[in-house]
């Protein structure tokens, strides 16, 4: 993932218009405003340093307690000045760049909040995941003991008893959108293994040759590069996913420079 350290370029964008002559009364209003702004997004720039080690020292696979607090403090600092700043009243001639500081600032402080909430979220979904590859170890160990058509029903039912909670755990989180794909990808691996095991555990008990064999190619299935093709496309869907959120503050700080120089060379 590109890093987030990206984000929180609004103040390093604002200056006053500057220059002089006709059209004072319109650029004093927009140098006021301007200045409005400079004061109100000081707590960001006095914060810049923190801010930025917080938000490029987050780990997705590392994080700990201590990186959602600053996390959060970074959206909490973001939405406060965003508050002040939508409570200004821009000229006529300042209401674009307004309204783009402020999308820039919501966006801003949503993605430091979904890396929070990603933060937070990540050792609950390793938690849940967690008693799955026991599971698989089990099942294994059973099958190399089994004797007997019941042995091996008895081990994929058993399978399908370890998976089923954790299936209906992971349906039942809230991931942050850039890892939804992700999760989704494993709710419906860990879904499917379950329910082959649960047919497998009847086909064995009946001694369902075909069922069987139906079943055990649906495993192989499971295992082959078309699953982990799946699993690559989930990946590089959260890292596009956060890349292009990225991409859209760059852009907007782009345009609100834009039109800061506009107002310079109209007004200045």
């Amino acid at each position: 993932m590109r890093r987030a350290g990206a984000l929180l370029v609004l103040a390093a964008l604002l200056a006053g218009c500057g220059g002089s002559g006709h059209k004072a009364a319109r650029r004093d209003a927009v140098n006021t405003y301007i200045q409005q702004v400079d004061a109100v997004a000081a707590a960001l720039v006095g914060e810049r340093t923190s801010i930025d080690r917080a938000l490029r020292g987050f780990s997705m696979t590392k994080s700990k307690p201590g990186d959602v607090r600053r996390l959060r403090g970074v959206e909490a600092k973001i939405h406060a000045v965003s508050v002040k700043v939508r409570g200004l009243h821009p000229p006529p001639e300042a209401r674009t760049l307004h309204a783009d500081l402020l999308r820039l600032l919501d966006l801003e402080a949503t993605a430091a909040g979904d890396l929070a909430w990603t933060a937070e979220f990540v050792p609950t979904l390793v938690r849940t995941l967690r008693p799955v590859t026991p599971a698989g170890t089990a099942l294994g160990r059973e099958l190399k003991a089994a004797k007997t058509w019941q042995g091996d029903s008895d081990a994929y039912a058993h399978y399908r008893d370890a998976l089923t909670p954790v299936v209906a755990d992971l349906r039942r989180l809230e991931a942050p959108p850039e890892l939804k794909p992700t999760v989704d990808a494993q709710t419906r691996q860990l879904s499917r293994r379950a329910e082959l095991s649960d047919g497998l555990a009847a086909a064995f008990a009946k001694k369902d040759v075909k069922a069987v064999n139906a079943g055990l190619r649906g495993f192989a299935a499971l295992s082959s590069q078309d699953e982990a093709d799946r699993n690559y496309r989930a990946q590089l869907a959260m890292t596009k996913a956060y890349n292009g959120r990225l991409d859209r503050i760059t852009a907007l700080a782009v345009r609100i420079a834009r039109e800061r120089q506009k107002l310079v060379t109209e007004l200045g």
